[in-house]
C-alpha cells in the first residue's frame, strides 16, 4: 500500500490568500455523504449532502479549510427528512441549493423537490418546491441565466416525466412546462443556457429495456425546438453537459457494463466524437451527480469513481489531456473546481476506515492545493492516461411530449445550526497496512502528560476537534508530551502519517 506524507504549505493566489489543506469530516452519530461543493472567491467552501438518516446538511469552511459551521434543514410537521445534492453560485453573496424533502405525514409519503436561495451565513432567503401530486421528485439541476433568472430541472421517480421551470430572482415562477414520453425511465438530468436565450437539456429514456441518451433544445419559453436521441451498445445515460467555445460536452453513464464515456456534439446536436476514459472498478457507490467542471471555454475537468477510488482528467475541447494532467485518488470524487487560487476537491471516503483508526462509517474530505502537483502531495498521483476515441454512437430525432404545468411559488424553510462533526487534518486513504506504524499513546484520558511509544525525536502536532493546530514540537527521549497547560477536551496527535485521538481531563 502506498504511504502518504501530508505536507502543509502556503501560497498567495491572485484573489485571496489561502493555504493548501486536506481535511476529513465525519460524525460520531451519522454516516455522511457529500454531494456537491462551492468554492467562493474569498476562499470559503460550502458543502451540501445528506446523512444516513436522510438529513440534508450545509457545512461551511474558512479559507484555510477549517470547519466553521454545520447546518441541517429544519424538520417540520410535513417534512422530517431532507436530502441536499446541488449547490450553485447565484451572486457574490448568495448561492442556490437543490434537493428534496420527504412529505412523510401524507398518504402515502412522497419526496417533494426543493430549491432554495441561501446567503453566506446559511440563511434561507426563499424556498421553491415542486409538487407532482404525491409522486417522488427531486431537483436534478439549477442554472443561473445572465439576466438573474433561474432555470431548474425536476424529475420524477418512475413516472417518465420532468419539469423545467423558470424562476425570477425572488423565486417566483415565470413559466413551468411538463415533458414526458410514453416509455420507461424518461427523465431530464441537466440543462444550461446555450446563448442567453435558448436552453440545452440532456437526459435519458428506456424503450423495451434499451437505454438511450437525450439532448433537446428549448426556446426562452420552454418550447422544444429540436430533440434527439443517441444510442450505442453501452446504452447511454446522459447526466450532465457543459458548453465550450464551439461544442457541448456530455457526461454519460452507460447502463450496460458501466461503460464510461464523454459525448461531444455541435450546436445542432450532430455528433463530433465520443471519448472513452480509463476508470476504476465499475462498482459505483454514491456516484458524482455532476462529474464535469468547466475551467474556461476550451478546457474542463471530468472524473469518475466508486468505492475503490477515482480517476480525474483535465481535457481540452479537442479531447486531449491538458498538459498530460490526470490523476488517481483514493476516494470517490464528487466535485473538482479550478480557479486562480488553485484546485478544490470534494471526495467521499472509502468505506473501510481511515489509516490506523477503525472508523467504519462514511465520511468525506475537502482538499485545496495551488496546483495539480500540490494536490499530489496529499493523496493522489499522476496517471496521464489518454482517452480512446470511438464512433459507435448513432444519433437520430425523437419526439418528446410537452404540456403546461402548474407554477410553483416561494415558501420558507430554515436551517438548524448543529455543530457535532469531527475534522481531521490528514489524507483520506484506505485503512492502514502492515508497513504503517501504529501510534500508541497512554494514559487516555490524560492529565499532566501524554506518553508515546516510539517516535523519539520526530515532529508532532496537536489539533483540536475541528482541525485547529494547538501546538507542535519534537517528541523528547522521555516520550512524554506535556498536556498540563491545555484545556480539558478531545484532541488529535499527529506524527508523520499516523494520528490518534485522546482526551485531557484535569
Amino acid at each position: 500500500m502506498r504511504k502518504i506524507i501530508l505536507g502543509f504549505f502556503c501560497f498567495i493566489s491572485l484573489s485571496v490568500s489561502a493555504q493548501d489543506y486536506v481535511f476529513r469530516n465525519y460524525s460520531v452519530l451519522n454516516e455522511l455523504f457529500a454531494k456537491d461543493s462551492y468554492h467562493h472567491v474569498n476562499g470559503e467552501v460550502f458543502v451540501v449532502g445528506k446523512t444516513t438518516q436522510n438529513q440534508g446538511f450545509l457545512s461551511k469552511y474558512d479559507a484555510a479549510g477549517h470547519l466553521t459551521s454545520v447546518q441541517y434543514v429544519q424538520a417540520s410537521a410535513l417534512s422530517s427528512f431532507n436530502q441536499l445534492s446541488i449547490i450553485e453560485k447565484y451572486s457574490d453573496t448568495t448561492f442556490l441549493i437543490g434537493g428534496r424533502k420527504l412529505m412523510d405525514l401524507s398518504a402515502p409519503p412522497y419526496w417533494e423537490s426543493l430549491v432554495t436561495l441561501v446567503d453566506h451565513n446559511g440563511n434561507m432567503l426563499w424556498t421553491n418546491t415542486t409538487n407532482y401530486g404525491a409522486v417522488d421528485s427531486e431537483i436534478k439541476d439549477i442554472f443561473v441565466l445572465s439576466n438573474g433568472n433561474i432555470a431548474i430541472v425536476t424529475s420524477t421517480d418512475n413516472q417518465n416525466q420532468s419539469i423545467i421551470e423558470m424562476l425570477d430572482p425572488s423565486g417566483n415562477s415565470l413559466w413551468s412546462n411538463l415533458f414526458s414520453m410514453p416509455v420507461a425511465g424518461f427523465e431530464f438530468n441537466d440543462l444550461l443556457s446555450a446563448d442567453n436565450q435558448n436552453l440545452i437539456v440532456c437526459g435519458s429514456f428506456q424503450d423495451q429495456g434499451i437505454s438511450a441518451g437525450i439532448v433537446a433544445k428549448l426556446d426562452s419559453n420552454g418550447t422544444i425546438l429540436w430533440s434527439k436521441k443517441y444510442e450505442d451498445p453501452y446504452q447511454p445515460n446522459f447526466i450532465q453537459l457543459i458548453s465550450l467555445a464551439n461544442s457541448f460536452v456530455i457526461a454519460n453513464r452507460g447502463n450496460a457494463g458501466n461503460q464510461i464515456d464523454l459525448v461531444q456534439i455541435d450546436s445542432t446536436g450532430a455528433l463530433i466524437e465520443q471519448l472513452n476514459l480509463p476508470s476504476p472498478m465499475s462498482n459505483f457507490e454514491e456516484d458524482a451527480l455532476k462529474p464535469l467542471f468547466k475551467v474556461d471555454s476550451a478546457n474542463y475537468w471530468y472524473w469518475i469513481g466508486g468505492a475503490f477510488g477515482s480517476n480525474a482528467y483535465s481535457l481540452n475541447e479537442n479531447g486531449n489531456l491538458t498538459n498530460n494532467e490526470s490523476f488517481f485518488h483514493w476516494g470517490n470524487i464528487q466535485n473538482i473546481e479550478q480557479d486562480t487560487s488553485g484546485i478544490t476537491m470534494l471526495s467521499n471516503g472509502p468505506m473501510y476506515g481511515i489509516k490506523n483508526q477503525t472508523i467504519l462509517q462514511k465520511h468525506f474530505s475537502i482538499s485545496h492545493a495551488d496546483s495539480i502537483s500540490g494536490l499530489f502531495n496529499f493523496c493522489s498521483y499522476s496517471n496521464a492516461e489518454n482517452p480512446i476515441i470511438e464512433n459507435s454512437i448513432i444519433q437520430s430525432n425523437i419526439l418528446i411530449d410537452e404540456s403546461s404545468h402548474a407554477p410553483s411559488s416561494p415558501t420558507f424553510i430554515g436551517f438548524d445550526l448543529i455543530f457535532e462533526w469531527i475534522q481531521e487534518p490528514f489524507c483520506v486513504e484506505f485503512l492502514g497496512g502492515i508497513e504503517e506504524q501504529t501510534l500508541s499513546i497512554s494514559p487516555n484520558p490524560c492529565n499532566e502528560y501524554l506518553q508515546i511509544i516510539g517516535f523519539e525525536n520526530q515532529s508532532y502536532q496537536l489539533f483540536d476537534l475541528i482541525g485547529n493546530k494547538i501546538s507542535s514540537g519534537t517528541v523528547p527521549f522521555s516520550n512524554r508530551i506535556s498536556t498540563s497547560e491545555l484545556n480539558p477536551g478531545s484532541y488529535f496527535l499527529t506524527i508523520g502519517n499516523c494520528t490518534s485521538q485522546f482526551m485531557i481531563v484535569h
